[in-house]
């Protein structure tokens, strides 16, 4: 009877301790999926129509959700092993929990490999950059480029500008696609007043030129040269540098390095467990 009383009160806090657990992972989803929502709309990173996602931040705050139901999910494993009594069901939910955490880390050291090293960002700057040479002609007829800051997903953004003038100076103006319809036909000095690049040596190709590009909104830009004095022609080289989205780049390997540790921390715990219950499970 005592023994009877026992199974039932163990399988009462078995289910309670399951009934929280799923509480709590719903709960964490939703706030934390709200409040990224909030700072995409707050930034103005979200719309529907043009479609605009800012995907990056929103999978920065998925993988956090993850790393946390991760390790909550090992807190929640000890706890339900204390009221199970069949060693062999003990067992086997160890031994999928080990499994499980072997899954994560293979795809975890993948990640780390991918956004700790260049290789897959120049794959893809390499492919989306926008890059060539050309010919500026004079100081009032603009040559330009144009390209979009970002894709909808903003997965892949532009993120630096490089300009070299293989003879004489350059300037390059770097503005809105409304700013470039409504002031290049009003001459250089109506477009120049409303660049985006206004500093003094972000603007001057003499003989080159580089300047970053952060918090720009998202849409088409335009890359204007013009040479800085009359004269004869130039050729100038432009590299619009077009990658993975650079908090992308930061935060992935620390994400990564967070689940590889935790995982083979809990490993370390529960190997030696699985070996005593598989050893138990024998005889229950």
């Amino acid at each position: 009877m005592k023994r009877t009383r026992q199974e039932m009160e163990g399988g009462y806090r078995l289910d309670s301790i399951r009934r929280v657990k799923k509480n709590l992972y719903i709960a964490q989803a939703v706030i934390l999926v709200f409040f990224a929502m909030f700072l995409m709309w707050n930034n103005g990173n979200i719309s529907v129509f043009p479609f605009l996602m800012d995907l990056p931040l929103l999978l920065l705050f998925i993988l956090i959700l993850f790393l946390i139901i991760n390790i909550e999910s090992f807190v929640f494993l000890r706890m339900e092993l204390r009221y199970i009594k069949s060693h062999s069901t003990k067992y086997f939910m160890t031994r999928s929990s080990i499994r499980r955490s072997l899954v994560i880390i293979i795809v975890a050291g993948i990640a780390f490999a991918v956004f700790f090293t260049p290789y897959a960002n120049d794959a893809v700057k390499d492919a989306v950059s926008v890059r060539g040479d050309l010919l500026v002609t004079s100081d009032s007829v603009p040559a330009g480029v144009s390209f979009m800051c970002s894709d909808p997903t903003m997965l892949v953004q532009a993120s630096k500008v490089s300009v070299s003038s293989e003879g004489a100076v350059v300037l390059a103006f770097l503005v809105t696609e409304e700013n470039y319809e409504k002031y290049v036909p009003q001459g250089r000095e109506a477009l120049a007043m409303h660049r985006i690049n206004v500093n003094a040596d972000d603007y001057t190709a003499d003989p080159d030129l580089s300047f970053k590009l952060s918090g720009l909104e998202y849409g088409k830009y335009y890359l204007v040269l013009y040479q800085e004095e009359p004269g004869p022609e130039t050729t100038a080289n432009v590299d619009v540098e077009i990658g993975i989205a650079p908090n992308m780049m930061a935060y992935m390997p620390i994400l990564a390095v967070a689940f590889l540790i935790a995982n083979f921390v809990w490993l370390i715990y529960i190997r030696p467990l699985n070996t005593t219950l598989r050893r138990r499970a024998i005889y229950s």
